[in-house]
């Protein structure tokens, strides 16, 4: 807020409630609001300003209160309290007020004085949904200049905040093509395009390579033997307890036989991880597969699980330290991140040990806007809990390259494949039955290699060019406040002596007000009488 000081001296500080006149919103019955277009334009609430445009999406039939043309609307109570945007004609809802200033003044010069001081006319928002009153609204001050300076200040203002907003569209257009390059070279990766597949390279070279198809039985029959053995071991122990419990001797041939013996058992009870439906899904490069999340976890109980739900984890577990909590929140795109700030005792970990993460997991989120980012859960952290609405793929140590395997995550390819399991109507979510059998490509491990260093390189390019856009729009951010500063400081244009001061220009608003409500008061009395 410029001070006195500060102020030109043809400037004064004024109430708002001395310019011009206030209307307070009146709702019209719901029965009466529709979103066909019949009756009037109805403005309820700040979600109709997009920042640049009034956005008209609702009317009625009965309206209770009409805005004045050349309006400045405020909003006056809840989450968007003080927003401020240029009026239009129709109804207005209890949320908002229209404030009509004199025909004199410049009303967008009023509309952009408000915008400059609305955190000191929040300031003065009580409540448990924070609300101003008309008073509140009457009584703030701002600066006014003479008129022909208002009008010059609005047009240096508008010349100078057009060209800011290209430069601003301009770089948001350039994020959006970040983004389409992102999924360009994740969709050549997964083309075989990226790099040099190995199957071409092993041709040029002269020798041998493994297609992914070996890998994957190679992965399966690892995973199957290591799970027979761990079967049958626990089988060989619990049949040892026994026996000493007993009071029998057990020997080496014990071992043996009850080893053999429950290998057959186990492996008759083992059950190969299904293979993903690949009949609409694209060719892969030669020497790739297709393979499913259930494939490609490892072989150790949970290393496909999903986050504890219901009463197994409450907020009333919740601890400021401890072990701690993964949320939807911690997974991104780009690495593991954000604040932790919930944690569980370590003994309340112990009960929820299937669903601890290990640095090298794969996160997914189970659940957002839409579900589906992927990240590596990092070495620099300790062991945590998942929460209820994040898988946790735990890949098979014969998979490769676990950061190639984020990246062909992200893929297009399967993230339509998530999109397509996505399931729900008030939340949006994916369940691990469905996950565990979608098709992610599979490139031999060599080739996962090079493709991960290439990836990661792109990455970190675009990385950059991301960093360096928020700080150009940080800049034109700041560059917009200052000359919005400047301009209520009497700063951004030249003051003119011939100018009528403002303190006359009040004076005859006054005067002219004070008219025109005598002459209101003598229809009413004639009318009456």
């Amino acid at each position: 807020m410029t001070t006195k000081s500060q102020q030109p001296p043809t400037w004064i500080k004024v109430r708002i409630g001395d310019l011009g006149d206030l209307h307070c919103g009146q709702s019209p019955p719901s029965s009466a609001v529709n979103t066909s277009g019949q009756g009037v334009p109805y403005i309820s609430g700040p979600e109709q300003w997009d920042g640049h445009q009034l956005v008209v999406n609702k009317w009625t039939t009965e309206p209770r209160r009409i805005a004045p043309d050349g309006s400045v609307f405020v909003t006056v109570k809840g989450a968007g309290v003080g927003t401020i945007f240029p009026g239009a004609p129709g109804a207005i809802g209890r949320d908002i007020y229209a404030f009509k200033p004199h025909d004199v003044l410049c009303t967008d010069f009023v509309r952009l004085a408000l915008v400059v001081t609305v955190d000191e006319l929040t300031r003065r928002a009580v409540g448990d949904i924070p609300g101003l009153s008309k008073s509140d609204l009457g009584e703030h001050p701002i600066c006014l200049p003479p008129v022909g300076e208002q009008h010059r200040i609005v047009e240096t203002i508008e010349s100078y905040l057009t060209r800011l907003d290209d430069t601003v569209a301009t770089l948001e257009r350039v994020q959006q093509n970040l983004k389409r390059y992102r999924a360009s070279v994740l969709k050549a990766a997964v083309e075989g395009r990226l790099v040099t597949t190995e199957a071409e390279l092993a041709r040029r070279e002269g020798r041998d390579y493994e297609p992914a198809s070996v890998l994957l039985e190679r992965i399966l029959e690892e995973r199957r033997r290591r799970w027979i053995e761990d079967a049958a071991e626990k089988a060989r122990t619990k049949a040892q307890e026994m026996a000493k419990k007993s009071g029998r001797r057990w020997t080496s041939k014990d071992d043996t036989k009850t080893i053999e013996q429950e290998r057959i058992k186990a492996a008759k009870k083992y059950q190969e991880p299904e293979p993903p439906d690949t009949s609409d899904l694209p060719d892969l490069p030669e020497g790739w597969c297709w393979a499913s999340p259930s494939q490609l976890a490892s072989e150790e109980p949970y290393a496909l699980a999903i986050g504890p739900f219901g009463s197994n984890l409450k907020t009333t577990d919740y601890r400021p330290t401890g072990v701690p909590l993964v949320f939807v929140r911690n997974i991104r795109s780009e690495a593991f991140g954000g604040v932790w700030d919930k944690f569980i005792t370590p003994e309340k970990a112990e009960e929820l040990r299937p669903h601890w993460v290990s640095p090298g997991d794969v996160l997914i989120t189970k659940m957002g806007d839409p579900p589906g980012d992927v990240c590596l859960y990092p070495n620099s952290r300790p062991a945590a809990v998942i929460t209820a609405d994040c898988i946790k793929l735990r890949p098979n140590n014969a998979v490769g390259n676990r950061m190639c395997l984020v990246y062909l995550l992200r893929s297009q390819v399967v993230q339509n494949q998530i999109g397509t399991i996505t399931k729900g109507v008030a939340q949006k979510k994916v369940s691990l039955a469905r996950f565990r059998d979608i098709a992610i490509p599979l490139p031999p491990t060599l080739e996962q290699t090079r493709m991960a260093s290439e990836l990661d390189r792109h990455r970190s390019v675009e990385l950059a060019v991301r960093d360096e856009l928020q700080k150009v729009l940080l800049r034109c951010h700041r560059l917009r406040q200052s000359i919005l500063k400047w301009a209520f400081e009497g700063k951004l244009v030249p003051q003119d002596p011939n100018d009528e001061p403002a303190s006359v220009l009040l004076e005859r608003i006054k005067a002219e007000r004070a008219k025109t409500e005598a002459g209101k008061r003598n229809s009413r009395w004639h009318k009456n009488s």
